[in-house]
């Protein structure tokens, strides 16, 4: 196996590196917290009094690596790969710490050696592809990638190998290797990927609409290797900068029970209310969500993104008075926030106060001139007003700051038909169809469009 292995990844003859000073490396623990401080003095006492323990040597270069001591981590990885030279951990956590530091080169050493010990872990492969493509190295990246889709990495091979494919200039491999992964062009990195190969292809339209269907960060994969680093997270900083990691990659459970457990300790901190609240409103725990943003207003009142949660959980709630209540209370204390002018400019226009709508989204627009959306809200009132003009301006202002916002297409095709203008209308619902995605809208628009035409003088 591990010949087929060094085969397929072109690995080195690496050995261990040599650790003629087993000395533990020393680190100036005066820059971290208390916490930290005692927490890596008492793994490296551990190291001290075991010093032929190439585990206990290992667990403190995990320490020293999550806690922000990456130089003393590189040394304490290469030491525990001396002592214990069977266990691919150390050298597969050394080459993730030189990768991050762009070291490419010798991170696909380190990392060939671990793969020697245990071919079996797919996160390798992965890795290895990422890295030999961030080389140039299109061939060999390929292979990587094709090997960890053999050992089951699923949608990350095929992105992968979709790179790849993009890379060398053969579009019509990465759409096919694209085109299955439904919800994973979901996530940011794979909808770009796709909408780059799409308008390599001449397909712009569809471009915008693969981008438009990004809702999620980037896709990640599963990596227990890795995890296991998160048991050595010393400081507070450093637990929450991890569990806010899990809540971007989706993983809200563990993202939660991280946070309920740091507040047994902190239970004031901003930060880590405002994590529980997040891993709440993702798990669909709505009454727990709205009952910590409670507790976090009273103990922080001046702390307007907890009035901004409150608000939108009010509105989703149909609690409209108590949600504008904490719209003006966040605008008082930050008067720049342009998603809190347009909100309260679309529960101004619930209650029919065009006007005052009106002014809550052109305050939205200069605070935050690359949203379409207050453009789009705006030009909704002068149509409701029969101001054609006004609404062609503003929708058209929309689709210009995000060509793929398909209702400002919708709404501009159809304030151009009641001012006469049919063609351009005609062509602004076309775009809007080759858009896709407001499929009913469009078609009801352009069936209205129709008898419009029909009916004219």
């Amino acid at each position: 196996m591990a010949a087929v292995a060094a085969l397929l990844c072109g690995c080195s003859d690496e050995k261990a590196p040599a650790a003629n000073d087993l000395a533990i490396q020393e680190i100036p623990l005066g820059v971290a917290d208390a916490e930290t401080q005692a927490f890596i003095g008492a793994l490296a006492d551990a190291a001290r009094a075991h010093p032929s323990d190439g585990n206990a040597r290992g667990e403190l270069a995990m320490a020293y690596d999550v806690n922000g001591f990456a130089d003393a981590a590189l040394g304490s990885y290469a030491q525990a790969q001396a002592l214990a030279p069977a266990d691919p951990r150390w050298p597969y956590h050394r080459a993730l710490l030189l990768a991050h530091r762009g070291e490419f080169a010798a991170a696909l050493e380190a990392l060939s050696y671990a793969i020697d010990l245990a071919p079996e872990h797919v996160p390798a492969w992965l890795w290895r592809g990422t890295w030999l493509l961030d080389l140039g190295r299109l061939e060999d990246a390929d292979a990587a990638f094709r090997e960890a889709e053999r050992r089951g990495a699923g949608a990350p091979a095929q992105v992968g190998r979709a790179r790849v494919a993009l890379r060398a200039d053969r579009v019509d491999d990465a759409l096919a290797l694209l085109r299955p992964l439904d919800s994973e062009r979901r996530h940011s990195d794979v909808g770009q990927l796709f909408a780059a190969a799409l308008r390599r292809a001449g397909r712009p339209a569809a471009a915008r609409a693969a981008l438009a269907a990004v809702d999620a960060g980037p896709l990640r994969w599963a990596d227990a290797r890795s995890d296991e680093k998160r048991g050595f997270e010393a400081s507070l900083a450093a637990r929450l900068a991890s569990a806010r990691r899990a809540l971007t990659e989706g993983d809200a459970d563990s993202a939660l029970a991280a946070a309920l457990t740091m507040r047994e300790r902190h239970p004031r901190h901003q930060g880590l209310l405002a994590l529980a609240i997040e891993a709440h409103r993702q798990l669909g725990n709505g009454a727990e969500a709205l009952a910590l943003l409670r507790a976090g207003i009273a103990m922080h009142p001046n702390y307007y993104p907890f009035h901004l949660s409150l608000a939108e959980q009010l509105i989703e709630n149909g609690a409209q008075d108590d949600a504008m209540a904490h719209l003006d209370r966040a605008l008082a204390l930050n008067p720049r926030l342009a998603w809190a002018h347009a909100q309260r400019g679309l529960l101004l226009l619930e209650g029919e106060r065009e006007d005052a709508a009106l002014a809550a989204f052109q305050a939205a627009m200069r605070e935050d001139p690359a949203s379409p959306a207050p453009r789009y809200y705006a030009g909704m009132v002068h149509a409701a007003r029969k101001r054609w003009r006004d609404a062609i301006a503003l929708f058209t202002a929309a689709t210009r700051v995000d060509p793929g916002f398909t209702l400002a297409h919708v709404g501009r095709g159809q304030a151009l038909a009641e001012v006469g203008r049919f063609a351009d209308a005609r062509a602004a619902l076309a775009e809007a169809q080759r858009l896709g995605t407001h499929p009913q809208e469009t078609a009801a628009a352009l069936a209205w469009l129709e008898r419009r035409e029909r009916s004219r003088p």
